[in-house]
């Protein structure tokens, strides 16, 4: 076919190159049109959302140790395999200024600042407790080896009873100020647990710096006997410091008596 006079018709190769190039520009044309649209309905939901901010507990109104005042946990389900999750710490880093101390012992035995029981959550101070736990306390009595210096500073020590047949605890510590570290002697007999005492189980498992530590307790007892942890806090060095001590509890397999 013949254009008009002085215009050369165009070859069949011009017109394919011509359509695939309208055919791409509008494909690009509509894919980015859609990222478009979804981007500003992404941008419309994000910003519809309000951030969360994390729950502080008001130390002021929160009595400190002895004899504790532990505020309440919910409890956790029965025949929880694994362990739960960690809890949310309520102090934090700008609230280091406002604990200054954990208050006086409160017994019931000379090293105990205040009893802790399953389920629930006390804040505290290591200075003002013990020095009555060490490094040499901790290697012999198969803790944890003499790695970290725990030689120095006061710790805090709170008392676990429980109860007969077979349970699982977990004990949780949030440190937000100071290099802090968790550890829990199991010592059934009456008084607290010194260098002489026969011990058959101690857990402990430092982390380094002001990250949370939690450590496992198990105990199988017969009816009528209470299994006694001792739960310690205590810095690495000379480090001193508030915390927050969470005590979780679950039967194990066998349950409770």
């Amino acid at each position: 076919m013949s254009g008009p006079p002085g215009v050369s018709a165009p070859s069949d190769n011009t017109r394919l190159f011509v359509f695939a190039g309208v055919a791409v520009f509008t494909v690009l044309c509509l894919g980015f049109g859609t990222s478009l649209f979804s981007a500003l309905v992404v941008s419309f939901a994000m910003s519809d959302k309000k951030p969360q901010p994390t729950e502080k507990i008001d130390v002021g109104t929160l009595a400190l140790t002895p004899p504790g005042h532990p505020v309440k946990l919910p409890p956790l389900p029965a025949n929880i395999s694994d362990g739960p999750p960690i809890p949310d710490p309520p102090i934090h880093r700008d609230q280091c200024a406002d604990i200054q101390d954990g208050g006086p012992l409160g017994g019931p035995e000379p090293c105990v600042t205040s009893e802790i029981h399953c389920d629930e959550m006390i804040i505290g101070h290591t200075i003002g407790g013990v020095d009555e736990y060490d490094t040499t306390f901790y290697e012999k009595k198969f803790c944890w080896p003499k790695l970290i210096d725990h030689d120095g500073g006061d710790e805090r020590v709170y008392k676990l009873v429980m109860p007969p047949g077979e349970w699982r605890a977990w004990a949780t510590l949030h440190t937000p100020c100071a290099d802090l570290d968790v550890a829990a002697i199991r010592y059934d007999k009456p008084g607290c647990p010194d260098f002489n005492s026969t011990i058959h189980q101690c857990e402990m498992k430092p982390q380094s710096s002001t990250r949370s530590e939690r450590i496992e307790m198990t105990s199988q007892t017969r009816p009528g006997q209470n299994a006694i942890w001792y739960i310690v806090v205590e810095g690495k060095n000379n480090h001193e410091g508030p915390f927050s001590l969470h005590v979780q509890c679950a039967p194990g397999l066998s349950g409770g008596y």
